[in-house]
């Protein structure tokens, strides 16, 4: 019988889960396992599953951003992109996770590809831990939260970000701690200038930061030389721009590439992944 595991917070709290493992039927299964656990009906951000570093960069952006809008709340981010092709096939049964706390949120990820580097950018990975997961089901075990039987199909379950994800942060989250392995924080790629996200209007998410940018003038990039125009409404009609998205954390926004009144990533072909710079 499945182990359950309730969480009745008595304070506000927010549960959003981003995942390349996104179709229709892995989403359900993902809701209802977290409400199941945690008693909130969670947000669900879907990557694109590209098996590549695009899909933890777009999720990396998307963290930044849930904990802006979260104000500071109580709440848990549940973020995963996990191939097991390529490079990838050195950790196995999909790369490990690890959690750091940011104010009141616990923030559980896999360490793929850029999953933490822009949570690196904006210092949020200090105290950033890899979590042993064969060691800590063993002590969720111990603790009468899962089954020895669970135990065994959780090591060698292909969908680790629903059967161990979503029940390891409700282990922390009751106040319990997991087994941590050793983590530096040179293991984070650097990303370089390049595009994290499109929105449904085409504009192109940058991982620029707005204090990066000139007040005013010009800027070579991959698409050309841009005008730098702070603020959306000042972009003329129909002109490529640089300017101050509202994706970021606090007073730190990304930049975005825009076409007043047309679509940039069309307008410029570009793609999630794509350098910004020449």
């Amino acid at each position: 019988m499945m182990g359950v595991y309730a969480i009745h917070s008595p304070y506000p709290m927010y549960l959003t889960i981003i995942t390349d493992c996104s179709d229709s039927n892995a989403q359900a299964r993902q809701e209802t396992r977290a409400r199941t656990l945690f008693d909130i009906t969670p947000s669900f951000v879907s990557v694109a599953g590209t098996l590549d570093t695009v899909a933890s960069l777009e999720a990396s952006g998307n963290i930044i951003d849930i904990l802006d809008a979260a104000s500071g709340e109580e709440g848990i981010i549940l973020a995963n992109v996990a191939p097991r092709n390529g490079d990838e096939k050195k950790w196995g049964n999909g790369t490990p996770f690890g959690y750091v706390r940011y104010n009141r949120t616990l923030i559980i990820t896999t360490v793929s590809g850029h999953m933490l580097s822009l949570p690196q950018k904006f210092g949020l990975t200090d105290g950033y831990e890899l979590i042993d997961m064969q060691a800590t089901l063993i002590r969720m075990w111990e603790g009468g939260l899962i089954t020895e039987d669970e135990v065994t199909h959780i090591q060698h379950s292909q969908f680790r970000s629903f059967d161990f994800l979503p029940r390891v942060a409700a282990w922390i989250t009751k106040g319990h701690e997991p087994v941590t392995l050793p983590f530096e924080g040179d293991m984070i790629p650097k990303i370089s200038p390049s595009i994290w996200g499109i929105d449904n209007f085409g504009n192109l998410k940058t991982t620029i930061i707005g204090s990066a940018l000139p007040e005013t003038g010009t800027m070579e990039t991959r698409f050309g030389i841009l005008p730098v125009i702070r603020s959306l409404k000042e972009v003329p009609e129909g002109t490529t721009a640089l300017t101050i998205g509202s994706s970021g954390l606090g007073a730190n926004r990304f930049v975005e590439i825009v076409v007043q009144g047309g679509n940039a990533a069309t307008t410029l072909g570009a793609s999630r992944g794509d350098a910004v710079l020449p």
